[in-house]
């Protein structure tokens, strides 16, 4: 029988390995953003190995659609082994993380299989938006980002435009963060 502080354990073990920067900030987090932190984290760090760690480009593309349907299993309640994604599925029912971010998070990750440079701009902005955007728009769920509205400060209308098609409207308000 798995648990769910087993789980949670599984992807502070992820994030302990990993060495990531993110360690420190992350452990100074109230409990249950450091959980919700930890498994985001360890969701991310796993499909961002398995695109980097397979043999070769057609591996990492298979191991990748599997995690994608346990992904989905895991999301729709039902039983998947991995710890992870039942702590991050976890995750997103408690703290409202939009289940698109974590499936822009992977088709991110798998551009990177044929990636071969950007032709545009707007290439860039998508595989951005993909890699980076996601995981801080689901972050920014589970960090429960609230307050004044960031868009009436944001000092220009590009500024303003692209926070709005972000959908960051929000500004970090370090109550939000830390209580």
């Amino acid at each position: 029988m798995t648990t769910l502080s087993a789980d949670r354990a599984a992807c502070a073990e992820v994030l302990r390995r990993s060495g990531s920067s993110f360690s420190l900030p992350i452990r100074l987090l109230p409990a249950e953003k450091r959980w919700g932190t930890t498994a985001l984290y360890a969701f991310c760090r796993r499909a961002d190995d398995i695109v980097d760690d397979a043999s070769d480009p057609q591996a990492a593309f298979d191991d990748l659609e599997g995690f994608r349907v346990a992904l989905c299993t895991a999301l729709a309640g039902e039983a998947v082994s991995d710890p992870i994604l039942r702590a991050v599925a976890d995750t997103v029912r408690r703290f409202g993380v939009p289940e698109r971010t974590l499936f822009d998070v992977l088709d991110g990750v798998q551009m990177d299989l044929s990636h071969a440079g950007f032709e545009t701009f707007a290439d860039l902005e998508e595989y951005c938006r993909r890699v980076a955007s996601a995981v801080g728009l689901a972050a920014i769920q589970i960090l429960r980002i609230i307050g004044a509205k960031i868009i009436a400060t944001a000092g220009s209308k590009a500024k303003r435009a692209l926070l709005l098609e972000l959908g960051v409207d929000h500004v970090l308000d370090s109550r939000s963060l830390l209580f």
